[in-house]
């Protein structure tokens, strides 16, 4: 059974995009999930693309909301060190200008992908397609709740979410058992390496499901054609059996050479919930890089999966900042506390008794305290460089 979409006439809401990206930055076309805004997104860069010097699309996934700079990953390079700001400020300068940006399923950006997509919009290097459904997060809806796109509603008439469920479901219900296995996986995660994806399903599996308009495969990536196709998956599976196609997802991974800073980021946030655990060692520089990028939630996240697997000082450093920022001091506190001094390196020592006297003094406003574990720190170390930075 084929879906019967409803979808909006192109006609009249191509004629306001054109007019949002020449009278502001671009447009937003808002509305709820199955009534074309894709393919309209795609009809306006087939008009309105051969005006700039390049298009680039941004896809959100919601299995990558929680990763940083995920959506436009395949557009940047994201260092291996750097501070969030410097990236950002590197990511800007590497896409240049006369940039049509389409950023398609918006309301799953992840933060810092949404941060780089206003700070282009803003500087006036990109302008803007955005396709959104449901309530976007804050730092999405400011690109026209600031009034930087044109807002447009998609409700066609006829569309009824409860008919197009039943159509969705059905058209699930009727795929080759092969093309649903494929959907599982990325009901787990989406999108999936080709490569990988062929070696958990088949080469056959794979090209049945595309035959089939379940799958969309681009540059070697596959994903889900509709998210409605994943999310009634997700729904008919159960969770037992979606952190067993995790766990083998995460397997799959563990086994391909190591990636950028965005794939080990997304690996370490799929195997939190798998039974499948990366090494205390692997979690924890996950948990760094997050705290890197400014993610403290999620390098809390991976932070305390480190601790969990035995992770041992770097990893719980790592939580005790990550708690900290937050401004939850007396639980960074107690990660700290955990730590043996008597166990550690002079350099370690040093690495560990300063954010615990920097949490103690401000996050907890206890100075003599703090001063009291400084100069009780002072009496164990030995270089004159450590005890000057102690007296300081």
């Amino acid at each position: 059974m084929a879906v019967d979409w409803v979808i909006t006439p192109h006609d009249r809401v191509l004629d306001g995009l054109e007019a949002g990206l020449r009278e502001r930055s671009g447009a937003a076309l808002l509305g709820p999930a199955g009534v074309g805004k894709t393919s309209l997104a795609r009809s306006a860069v087939d008009w309105i693309g051969p005006d700039f010097q390049r298009v680039e699309w941004v896809t959100g996934t919601e299995s990558d909301a929680a990763v940083p700079f995920a959506a436009v990953a395949h557009l940047i390079e994201v260092p291996a060190a750097g501070k969030t700001a410097d990236v950002l400020r590197a990511a800007r300068d590497s896409l240049g200008s006369g940039l049509l940006l389409v950023v398609d399923d918006a309301q799953f950006l992840d933060p810092l992908s949404a941060a780089l997509v206003y700070q282009l919009t803003v500087s006036g290097a990109a302008k803007l397609i955005v396709t959104a459904a449901g309530d976007a997060p804050d730092e999405v809806s400011a690109l026209w709740r600031d009034g930087l796109l044109s807002r447009i509603e998609v409700q066609p008439a006829g569309h009824d979410d409860v008919r197009l469920a039943e159509q969705v479901s059905q058209f699930i219900a009727e795929l080759p058992a092969d093309a649903v296995r494929t959907l599982r996986y990325l009901a787990v995660y989406d999108p999936v390496p080709l490569s990988d994806l062929v070696e958990l399903t088949g080469v056959d599996a794979v090209e049945q499901a595309r035959e089939c308009g379940a799958i969309r495969v681009d540059d070697a990536m596959v994903s889900c054609a509709h998210p409605l196709f994943r999310d009634a998956v997700r729904a008919a599976v159960g969770g037992p059996a979606l952190r067993r196609l995790r766990t083998a997802l995460v397997e799959r991974l563990m086994a391909t050479p190591a990636r950028g800073v965005v794939d080990r980021l997304r690996l370490a946030v799929l195997a939190v919930d798998s039974d499948r655990a990366l090494p205390p060692d692997e979690m924890a520089l996950a948990s760094a890089e997050a705290l890197r990028l400014g993610d403290l939630e999620l390098s809390e996240r991976l932070g305390r999966a480190a601790l969990a697997a035995g992770a041992g000082f770097d990893g719980k450093l790592t939580l005790a900042y990550a708690l900290a920022w937050q401004g939850r001091g007396r639980e960074a506190d107690a990660v700290l506390a955990e730590i043996d001094p008597a166990t550690l390196t002079e350099t370690e020592l040093m690495s560990w008794a300063l954010p615990r006297a920097a949490n103690q003094f401000w996050m907890l406003s206890e100075p003599e305290r703090a001063t009291a574990f400084l100069r009780a720190t002072r009496n164990r170390v030995t270089t004159p460089r450590a005890q000057t930075t102690l007296d300081a």
